[in-house]
């Protein structure tokens, strides 16, 4: 599922990461320039300024590891603004999908705090599946 995610986000489908998400999605950055705490809509909206921001960037995970319907997965985010700039930013996120295998939970963490993600992912790895 996060690499569907992956290539929806790449190719700026916004419909068709919609389709990949719960409507009471709720994701959480806690990056130090994140976005905070979003629904479905909010995240939705801020990966569409992003590729406003920067038309050509690429998402690639380096680490993917699955428990039941959990993810935890390690990646790259590059890119290049309008104005030719260059960015990157590493991450480790955490995902919990329902059983539909749609997401509806998401942290992003900065890639320093791997501790930290994998402790969440063990803790929602327990937890059983939630129906949506």
């Amino acid at each position: 599922m996060l690499a569907a995610i992956q290539t929806t986000f790449s190719q700026g489908d916004w419909e068709g990461l919609n389709e990949l998400t719960t409507p009471d999605l709720v994701s959480t950055d806690h990056r130090p320039m994140g976005y905070g705490t979003l629904g479905r809509e909010g995240m939705l909206e801020w990966h569409r300024t992003m590729r406003e921001v920067s038309p050509v960037n690429t998402n690639v995970f380096s680490k993917i590891y699955r428990s039941g319907r959990c993810s935890l997965a390690s990646g790259r985010n590059t890119g290049h603004t309008a104005d030719d700039g260059e960015w990157e930013w590493s991450y480790v996120l955490v995902g919990d999908h329902a059983a539909d295998g749609r997401l509806r939970r998401l942290h992003l963490f900065p890639d320093d705090q791997w501790a930290e993600a994998r402790t969440l992912f063990d803790e929602w790895s327990r937890q059983p599946i939630a129906e949506t």
